[in-house]
């Protein structure tokens, strides 16, 4: 039996859900975000790394230095992806704020350390790419 003196909670309404919602997909969303940037970098500098060495075992062998193209063009494709992506996270940040403002929340996921390593990836996948470049054009005597 219930007693008459307590009080049972309001239901949460419909739309108070559906934004909690919205706002754990958020969260999800750059966690993955995340965890995708290192398996990227990851990916790079192991592929990257073993076509370097092949390059430097085998150097003055004919054509070993066309080895270099696919970590060259990875370098610039993977730069250029993640320039794009760090050019749209201030929509994802937008987004992530709405709802903590919808939710009348404190705090949320600092959005602004996957920014700075999308940015410095980039920068150095490019980087990597540029001095494979030279590498290629410009092989060692």
């Amino acid at each position: 039996m219930m007693n008459q003196t307590q009080v049972l909670p309001e239901p949460i309404p419909a739309t108070r859900k559906l934004q909690w919602r919205e706002y754990e997909v958020q969260v999800d969303l750059y966690k993955h975000y995340m965890d995708m940037l290192m398996k990227v970098n990851a990916f790079f500098y192991i592929i990257t790394g073993g076509i370097l060495s092949f390059y430097f075992v085998n150097y003055g062998k004919p054509f070993v230095r066309y080895a270099l193209f696919f970590p060259i063009l990875m370098s610039f494709v993977l730069g250029a992806i993640f320039v794009y992506a760090a050019s749209k996270w201030k929509r994802v940040v937008k987004i992530m704020r709405e709802a903590l403002e919808s939710l009348d929340l404190v705090k949320a996921p600092d959005a602004q350390i996957l920014y700075m390593l999308l940015r410095s990836s980039a920068l150095l996948f490019l980087l990597v790419g540029v001095c494979m470049c030279v590498l290629f054009l410009y092989p060692l005597r």
